[in-house]
């Protein structure tokens, strides 16, 4: 949002197409993940941990979805200049506390999950 800020148009939008690929490569991750723990008898009603693990990343998952939801209509709004600067400005600044959040809950997750 700074490159926003200053309108610097070419490192906003590489920025915004670098942040949606890391989300997709994220959740793609996490689905391969997913794909090899049932793959060798990891599933969610073996037992508590594993209940636990696929609830939390599930919920963690579909805040993804929700963020890449969020982060196509900022991008295309910006790529369309449909709206004002500082409309756009706000709206990334939006989008990136959003994601800055999900990172934070990610992070606490994942270390209670290996602490356990």
């Amino acid at each position: 949002s700074k490159y926003a800020k200053k309108e610097i148009y070419d490192k906003t939008k590489n920025g915004l197409y670098f942040i949606g690929f890391l989300a997709y490569l994220f959740l793609i991750g996490q689905l391969i993940v997913w794909y090899q723990l049932i793959s060798i008898g990891y599933y969610a009603t073996s037992n508590v941990a594993n209940s636990f693990f696929y609830l939390f990343t599930t919920i963690h998952g579909l805040h993804l979805v929700g963020g890449i939801y969020f982060w196509g209509k900022t991008t295309s709004k910006f790529i369309e200049k449909s709206l004002k600067k500082d409309d756009i400005n706000n709206l990334i600044d939006t989008c990136a506390t959003y994601w800055h959040f999900l990172l934070a809950v990610w992070i606490v997750l994942f270390g209670l999950m290996l602490s356990t």
